[in-house]
């Protein structure tokens, strides 16, 4: 098998060109950083298979975690000025606590309300 070295912007654009909505471009440039340093530990070449990687990874909400696993109970949910779920720094840190025992988190961007999974 030839392995070819890949770039952010080309490993970017791969997945655009096949599974344009799986990822934001911040997440696979996350996802890109994660896979390299997990090569680079293991000293082991990964294959670019954007299928399977979208299939062992997903971008995700911290309300569709919530939502998914039942994390947080309803009642105890705050809403927002705009009507949108509001967590408070607790109830993150459980959000955060529960995804780093359960699977891989990739990245936890608080922020920008996206998390980055190994699917479980």
């Amino acid at each position: 098998m030839i392995y070819k070295e890949i770039t952010e912007g080309e490993f970017v654009d791969s997945f655009k060109a096949v599974r344009p909505d799986n990822f934001s471009y911040e997440g696979l440039r996350s996802l890109y950083d994660y896979l390299l340093n997990i090569s680079e530990e293991t000293e082991e070449n990964i294959e670019l298979d954007v299928i399977a990687i979208c299939c062992d990874f997903s971008e995700v909400t911290i309300d569709e975690v919530v939502s998914n696993y039942s994390i947080i109970d309803k009642s105890e949910i705050k809403k927002g000025p705009d009507g949108d779920p509001y967590y408070d720094d607790e109830q993150i840190e459980e959000i955060r606590d529960f995804l780093e025992k359960s699977t891989i988190v990739v990245d936890f961007c608080e922020d920008e309300d996206r998390v980055i999974i190994q699917d479980f």
